[in-house]
């Protein structure tokens, strides 16, 4: 699960590398933890043998974007215009348990990005 990826696995790295060149900025632990359980809410993101992947469902909603863009920030914003589309349901929000993602991986993921 990286930035332009399709269908990989979650690697922490790669998502620390996306947030960086969008915002210029590194996520902290709780808004990733936030936005995954987010995403797993509204059928984006599974666990799968205790690491994350994007679903099906996000994979066939992002190949009806018409016309995606090139450019990673806009089609960034295509996919924040995506997600504004699906009604999160707050009681599906599940808390993800730390075998998949906790403060101590997310810091190794953060740490590995700085390093390279």
């Amino acid at each position: 699960m990286s930035c332009g990826e399709k269908n990989v696995t979650s690697d922490f790295r790669s998502i620390v590398s996306c947030g960086d060149y969008i915002n210029r900025s590194i996520f902290n632990y709780e808004e990733v933890k936030d936005g995954v359980e987010r995403l797993m809410a509204v059928d984006y993101v599974e666990v799968v043998d205790s690491a994350l992947r994007l679903s099906r469902k996000f994979r066939r909603d992002v190949k009806s974007i018409k016309k995606p863009a090139k450019d990673l920030q806009k089609f960034t914003h295509q996919l924040r215009e995506l997600l504004l589309t699906e009604k999160l349901d707050a009681s599906k929000i599940i808390a993800l348990k730390p075998e998949v993602l906790s403060p101590e991986k997310w810091r190794e993921a953060v740490d590995a990005y700085l390093e390279s």
